[in-house]
């Protein structure tokens, strides 16, 4: 070869050098490909046919699978960046998605000088249409709701899905209140139209609370509480919606302070424990007592549940006050009984989210251990309308989990949740609780009469035992044993007292008992 041949071969040796590393790799995860390499060298093809013969049969190839390997990467990335701000039931941008976008709409709000308006919906209903119609009905509610927000909202408008029954709207340039107030009047209206399922009619429920950002506003995540509590105070006024007022920013910081001192108490040992006794209707033995919270407040007073529970659902502390109250209910059955004083069972109270908890059953087991108290000398009270809640299956678990260990269940409130006998089926209940509104003028009132009448029988054919709420007058008592309810608590009894005062009361019904 001439010098000039040399130095072309040469150059194109050094043209395919960058596919060096791809050769010896190919060697090693192709051999099948670079099989016909010595064959297209005896062809006198030389370094050159055999750069051809890689790029065609070995790194042509392998571009092609990286090629498509990283398309299938992003298309994976996208899919995951897409699930991180996306609700997967609705479609809709979830509280990430909408926050990030809020930002975004008061910092153009603060260029343009157009206002922006947040809209919560909080949607009511869903589990009473699920409870009726079958979960899947449910879940068509929620996508047709979605659908109907949508629908109603304006073009450059965001619609999220905040919380499993609540959808955030974030509109640009609204002029005012009244502007304001008329989409929520109208997002609402829209969402509790009626809807066929099947060959019945089904509705649920919707409350809308708006604030209208002002001018310079930079505080998102500030709006979105405040449509949140604009949202609750129209749900607790039974309306359909509610505008952001100053009013509602007082009740706010009021809320705040009281959920600050509410903590505090919690710490303090200042939230306790009343118990009302529970007896036997034939003759007046104590069947068991209900421990109810009570907050000792230094300025307010004594306060019962409704002045704070509120604020502990919102400020996320019911689980610090059910094992206060467990405790030291517990506490209280231990020192009634070293004195001699027999209470069967005391009952505490357990909210839904704790009751979701899946190692509840052995915090309460050790609780009672540790008293050297059996399983049966506690009843867990669980209001019916948590049998059918969001978290219903997980419930449900954690109420087995109980009953296996001997914890007593009682179902309490009965008959103003919605719950079905097969809700009763679902978990081993002990006792149901009859909700007052079934018991007030039982005497006097026929149709009261049947109602409890079909209860108790109800309870009775279950095998569950059936108390009667909120006594008040001897004719109640009379008529609910004349119709086989076999225990009952109430004001009509005895009014909630401290541990102290009940065991005060106990020595006294024995000696009356006993004087009769």
């Amino acid at each position: 070869m001439d010098d000039a041949g040399a130095n072309g071969a040469e150059g194109s040796l050094s043209l395919t050098g960058s596919a060096a590393l791809a050769v010896l790799s190919a060697l090693a995860v192709a051999p099948a490909a670079i099989s016909g390499a010595p064959e297209a060298l005896a062809m006198g093809a030389g370094a050159l046919g055999l750069a051809a013969f890689l790029q065609f049969r070995v790194i042509g190839p392998l571009a092609r699978r990286a090629e498509a390997a990283e398309a299938a990467a992003a298309e994976m990335t996208e899919r995951l960046e897409h699930m991180e701000t996306h609700d997967p039931e609705t479609g809709l941008p979830n509280a990430r998605a909408m926050a990030a976008h809020l930002d975004l709409a008061l910092a153009a709000s603060a260029r343009s000088g157009r206002r922006v308006g947040v809209c919560q919906l909080d949607l009511t209903g869903l589990r009473r249409v699920a409870e009726l119609h079958g979960r899947e009905a449910g879940e068509t509610a929620l996508r047709r709701a979605a659908g109907l927000i949508r629908m109603e909202t304006r073009k450059g408008d965001l619609v999220a899905r905040t919380a499993p029954t609540s959808f955030c709207i974030v509109s640009m340039n609204v002029s005012g209140e009244a502007e304001a107030e008329a989409m929520a009047a109208r997002l609402s209206r829209a969402v509790r139209t009626p809807f066929a399922v099947g060959s019945a009619t089904a509705e649920i429920g919707c409350a809308a609370g708006i604030v209208l950002g002002p001018l310079g506003e930079a505080d998102g995540e500030r709006l979105a509480v405040e449509a949140a509590a604009a949202a609750r105070a129209a749900r607790e006024a039974g309306g359909s919606h509610t505008l952001f007022t100053p009013a509602l920013k007082a009740r706010m910081e009021t809320d705040a302070q009281l959920r600050d001192e509410l903590s505090a108490a919690l710490d303090e040992g200042r939230i306790e424990p009343w118990f009302q006794p529970q007896i036997r209707l034939s003759d007046g033995v104590v069947t068991g007592a209900e421990a109810l919270a009570r907050w000792i407040h230094p300025e307010r007073g004594v306060l019962a549940p409704g002045a704070f529970f509120p604020v502990a659902e919102e400020g996320g502390l019911m689980d610090r006050i059910d094992e206060a109250i467990l405790d030291r209910a517990l506490d209280s059955l231990v020192s009634w009984r070293r004195r001699g004083l027999e209470v069967p069972v005391v009952g505490v109270n357990v909210n839904a989210g704790r009751l979701a908890d899946g190692f509840l059953a052995e915090r309460i087991k050790w609780a009672l251990e540790a008293r050297d108290l059996e399983p049966g000398d506690l009843a867990v009270e669980v209001i019916e309308s948590v049998l059918i809640g969001e978290r219903d299956d997980e419930i449900v678990r954690s109420i087995q989990a109980l009953g296996r260990i001997g914890v007593r269940i009682d179902i309490d409130d009965f008959g103003t949740g919605h719950a079905s006998i097969a809700s009763l089926k679902r978990v081993k209940v002990d006792r149901i609780k009859i909700d007052r509104g079934f018991i007030s003028s039982i005497d006097v009132d026929d149709r009261q009469e049947k109602v409890a009448r079909a209860m108790v029988e109800m309870a009775k054919g279950l095998g569950i035992a059936a108390l009667a709420e909120g006594v008040e007058t001897a004719g109640e008592r009379a008529k609910l044993l004349s119709i086989g309810c076999a225990e009952a608590q109430g004001f009509g009894i005895a009014r909630p007292m401290p541990a102290e005062a009940l065991a005060e009361w106990l020595r006294v019904a024995r000696a009356e008992r006993l004087s009769a």
